[in-house]
């Protein structure tokens, strides 16, 4: 079964763009804040993704960070995952931050704790997380 395509066709993103990338901002920023290396690591892991070919980093950037400023915490942003309908999109939501945490090296306790976060709000079954991540380490198998 194809997932839907729901990307903006206009300049402006689409709700689920946003969504998308305000969840791959979590998990950059799952150490505490977005810095600057945290900041170049979701860069670069934007531009090598399909889901976002023709959008605006920087755009897509404020519109997240208007997003979680809505929020007491970066965690309690998280909530507007809920909003992502398809389940498809959350299940790829998760690998993508997933796969953009273990590029960073071994997974910390910030960053799992972010990740069991992601998890919780997408409704994703701990045995299918489980599946993703072993299949992930595979490609970061040193």
């Amino acid at each position: 079964m194809a997932a839907v395509d729901t990307r903006s066709t206009g300049a402006q993103p689409s709700q689920d763009e946003i969504l998308m990338f305000h969840g791959l901002m979590l998990a950059a920023a799952a150490r505490g804040s977005l810095d600057r290396k945290g900041l170049a690591a979701l860069e670069a892991f934007f531009n090598t993704l399909p889901e976002f070919t023709g959008r605006d980093f920087d755009m897509l950037l404020s519109k997240s960070r208007a997003l979680q400023a809505r929020f007491p915490s970066a965690k309690a942003s998280a909530q507007v995952l809920t909003e992502l309908k398809d389940n498809g999109r959350r299940l790829q939501l998760f690998t993508l931050a997933l796969d953009l945490a273990l590029s960073h090296g071994a997974l910390d306790e910030p960053m799992e704790a972010t990740l069991e976060t992601l998890v919780q709000t997408l409704g994703i079954h701990e045995e299918t997380a489980a599946k993703i991540l072993s299949v992930l380490m595979l490609k970061y198998r040193r």
